[in-house]
Order: C-alpha cells, then sequence, then structure tokens
C-alpha cells in the first residue's frame, strides 16, 4: 500500500517543487555577466575552457551544450539559467530521496522546499556556478543507491559506478570526478564512502 501512494503522489509533489522552485529562482536569476569566478563560469563554456582549479571541465562541456541548445538571452543568462534549472531539479530529486525514508508525501514537500531556498541553495541558484551541477549529481547517485538497497537489483550499481572515484586506492588520481572535475569534496570524498557504508549495512541486512 505504501509504495502505491508514494508511486501516485511522488511526481506530483516533485513537479510542485520543481515549478515553485524554478518560478522564484527566475525571479532572482542575475540577467546577464558578472565579475570573478561568475564570470569565468560563464564564459569558459563557451570557450570550452578550463577555470580556475580544478579546472571544471564537466561543467564547461554541458554548458557548451546547454547553452547551444537553449538559445535563450546572453550566453552568460543561459549559464545563470543552468544553475537554476539544475538546482530546481535536484530539489525534485529532495522528494523522491525524502519518500525513500517512508516520510509523509507533505513531509517531503515542506523538506524539499526548505532545501530550494535555503540561503547558500538559493545563492547558487542566481548565477552560473558549477557546484549545482556537483549538486545534481550527488542526489541522482544517493537515489540510485536507495531504490538499489529497496530493490535489489544490480543494475542500479552498474549506473552509478561510472560516476564514483575509487575511493579505495588512490583517491585523487582516479575516477570520473577526478577527471571531469564535477570535483568538489562531496562527489570525492563525503559521498563516496557515504555510499559504501550504506551497501556495506544493506548486505549485512
Amino acid at each position: 500500500a505504501w509504495r502505491l501512494i508514494v508511486a501516485r503522489r511522488a511526481a506530483i509533489t516533485a513537479a510542485i517543487v520543481f515549478v515553485v522552485a524554478m518560478i522564484i529562482y527566475l525571479q532572482t536569476l542575475l540577467p546577464g555577466p558578472e565579475f570573478f569566478d561568475t564570470a569565468e563560469y560563464q564564459v569558459a563554456p563557451y570557450v570550452l575552457g578550463n577555470m580556475h582549479q580544478t579546472g571544471y571541465p564537466l561543467h564547461a562541456v554541458v554548458g557548451k551544450i546547454f547553452g547551444t541548445l537553449v538559445p535563450i538571452g546572453s550566453f552568460a543568462y543561459r549559464m545563470n539559467l543552468m544553475s537554476a534549472l539544475f538546482l530546481a531539479t535536484t530539489t525534485a530529486l529532495m522528494v523522491f530521496l525524502s519518500l525513500r525514508y517512508r516520510v509523509s508525501p507533505a513531509i517531503a514537500l515542506a523538506f524539499a522546499l526548505s532545501f530550494a531556498f535555503e540561503a547558500n541553495i538559493w545563492l547558487a541558484a542566481m548565477h552560473a556556478d558549477p557546484h549545482p551541477l556537483t549538486g545534481l549529481i550527488a542526489a541522482s547517485l544517493w537515489l540510485m543507491a536507495l531504490k538499489w538497497r529497496d530493490s535489489g537489483e544490480r543494475r542500479w550499481l552498474w549506473i552509478m559506478a561510472p560516476p564514483l572515484p575509487r575511493t579505495y586506492s588512490r583517491p585523487m588520481s582516479s575516477g570520473f570526478c577526478r577527471n571531469c572535475s564535477c570535483a568538489s569534496a562531496c562527489t570525492r570524498y563525503v559521498l563516496p564512502n557515504r555510499l559504501k557504508s550504506l551497501m556495506y549495512s544493506s548486505e549485512r541486512k
């Protein structure tokens, strides 16, 4: 019965969160170019260049594709829009993550909206930044891990494997997150270790 309730309400709740977050983000979105790091994150995808360490080439590649396919405003605005879109999508994923922990849809809705409008999250959604992409990847990986835990289907492990760095040996030198630099402490160290803990505890059960 619980699975039927979640299946019926999860998509609607997530859609509400996405729409609300995106509407508010668009109202506060930076309308064009900016200075310092934001300017770097706006320009580098246009020329497919590297940014400051760690370079964020994944942000550059995804930004180039997004900026080419979404002909709205200036390229700088498109990079700002991409941040807002990625974070609005991440907030929607928070609904599915919450429901995996068997909370009510109302609680999942409240949690996702509070996440969306937390000061640092909201700030990152206002301008070009590589961290919204990192957050989207992290939330997707965690959701897949929970799906594997609940279903036992190994396909989720195979999907998760490429984006995760091999933290068991030389974490700084290998893995998608190092080479493509979604790179943050979250995707390099914290998230992989948390996922391994989840997998170990699930296997023990």
